[in-house]
């Protein structure tokens, strides 16, 4: 898959309201002070 591939994949299955932020710690920062979340769901184990 090519880079637009991918990105239009994880558009398409996003949970309603989520919104893709680069993966930085300061892009992090400036979306938490604009009221947005980080939640963090660590995979489930059986």
């Amino acid at each position: 898959m090519d880079q637009a591939a991918v990105v239009a994949d994880i558009q398409a299955n996003l949970i309603p309201g989520a919104i893709l932020i680069p993966s930085m710690v300061g892009e992090v920062s400036r979306a938490q002070e604009r009221g947005y979340s980080l939640v963090f769901v660590p995979a489930f184990r059986t």
